[in-house]
């Protein structure tokens, strides 16, 4: 099925079944994709971008890799979001890089996605995604450290060079 997914924004391209009763909905939709990646084991980070309401965890081959407006401890298919989703973020992508070391396989491989509601009556629920798949180290990743020097100094060139002394 083509994404994005879901029903009550009015602009999924293809709509879901939320069941018989509009006011007590299942709180989990599951989603998955299979793909085959012939060189998976080299996969060394996976890039996602994500688009839900309410909330989501995202598995690959059976690893939950990112959870996101979910509380933590164990999910199950009656677990809440922790937050609705509403208005402007619901068209909004979330993006994370997770390393993927040892996550895929060097044949068919599954992301599965659940997005869960934070009501068993909310109007809508939306889910889309991309995931990238990098097999090349990162040089920096997010939440790296870095040494700053903010005194509005001329450091001329020198501090780009790998020979300048940043230690002060």
């Amino acid at each position: 099925m083509p994404a994005e997914l879901g029903y009550g924004d009015f602009d999924e391209v293809t709509l879901i079944d939320f069941g018989t009763n509009a006011l007590n909905k299942g709180v989990t939709t599951s989603f998955r994709n299979t793909s085959v990646f012939p060189n998976g084991s080299g996969i060394k980070f996976l890039e996602l971008a994500l688009l839900r309401d309410d909330g989501a965890v995202v598995y690959v081959n059976g690893t939950e890799v990112w959870r996101d407006n979910m509380p933590a401890g164990s999910i199950n298919d009656l677990t809440l979001a922790s937050s609705f989703v509403d208005g402007a973020a619901e068209d909004v992508f979330k993006h994370l890089t997770v390393p993927a070391t040892g996550l895929f396989f060097d044949d068919v491989n599954v992301i599965a996605v659940e997005i869960h509601q934070q009501s068993v009556s909310s109007s809508d629920i939306s889910f889309d995604l991309e995931a990238e798949a990098l097999t090349k180290d990162l040089l920096v990743t997010r939440g790296s450290i870095w040494n700053s020097l903010d005194d509005g100094s001329n450091q001329g060139s020198a501090w780009q060079s790998t020979n300048f002394n940043d230690t002060t």
